[in-house]
């Protein structure tokens, strides 16, 4: 009787060791699949390294600030003259374009000019956006220009518009209604606001007060910003309706597309 119960007492003991080794094991092999999964994510999302173009003058960023002057007739206002930080010629002719148009800007009476510019990571794109305000000869009124400049940071290649928008996969009749899309529903909140009616200023009439036609993309700059592609479209804000109110927080930048 005492043996018989010796014995079962050690069935049961391995029986438990067996049962705890299997639980051991069930553990493992979760933590194994679970580590599995994260590396396969991981990697899968990964963005394969590229090489960037060498930079000019290694010690600074790919866009910087060659000049700095005081705008004497803006309230001291400081202007930025940025250069592209590659050796090539097409971007040695981009940074002179840059300077003799700063140039002709400072000269013309009041006038403001700055710059930002952006890096995409995952298209591997510089862009920058050369703004500046001034009033050309025979208008009345300050407008403000954006002049952009995209580079492939792996070739130095100029990127154009239209290499742009394929990247981001979007065509240019794609682009002309989300333009056109964006200024009917200006003219529907102005409307809607009390502005004026739709009989005193039609959609005609509100574009006209803005300068403009329906040739949408007239005048036009795409840039990169934040990763998203961004249509520069500068607009008269001021009229007999003062409108300007409306439009007080616009920077005429169009969000094309947003970042993924």
């Amino acid at each position: 009787m005492g043996h018989s119960f010796k014995l079962s007492k050690n069935l049961d003991a391995n029986k438990n060791k067996r049962m705890d080794y299997s639980l051991i094991l069930m553990i493992v092999f979760i933590i194994v699949a679970i580590a599995s999964m994260i590396i396969c994510f991981v990697m899968l999302n990964k963005k394969e390294e590229v090489a960037y173009i060498d930079k000019k003058n290694a010690k600074k960023d790919y866009v910087y600030t060659v000049k700095k002057e005081v705008n004497i007739t803006s309230d001291g206002e400081k202007n930025s003259i940025p250069a592209i930080n590659i050796s090539n010629s097409k971007i040695d002719t981009i940074n002179s374009k840059i300077l003799t148009n700063y140039s002709n800007v400072s000269n013309s009476g009041e006038y403001t000019y700055n710059y930002d510019y952006s890096i995409n990571d995952q298209k591997n794109i510089l862009s920058l956006a050369v703004k500046y305000s001034y009033m050309p000869e025979g208008i009345t009124k300050m407008i403000t220009y954006c002049d952009t400049y995209n580079v492939d940071l792996v070739t130095g290649d100029v990127i154009t518009d239209d290499e742009l928008l394929e990247k981001y996969d979007i065509t240019k009749s794609k682009l002309k209604q989300f333009v056109q899309a964006k200024f009917e529903d200006y003219y529907r909140q102005l409307v809607k606001k009390k502005y004026y009616t739709e009989k005193e200023c039609d959609y005609n009439c509100f574009l006209k007060n803005r300068g403009l036609n329906t040739n949408y993309l007239n005048g036009t700059s795409l840039y990169v910003k934040d990763n998203s592609l961004i249509l520069f479209k500068y607009f008269f804000t001021v009229s007999k309706y003062h409108e300007e109110e409306f439009f007080k927080d616009n920077n005429y930048e169009l969000v094309v597309k947003k970042a993924d």
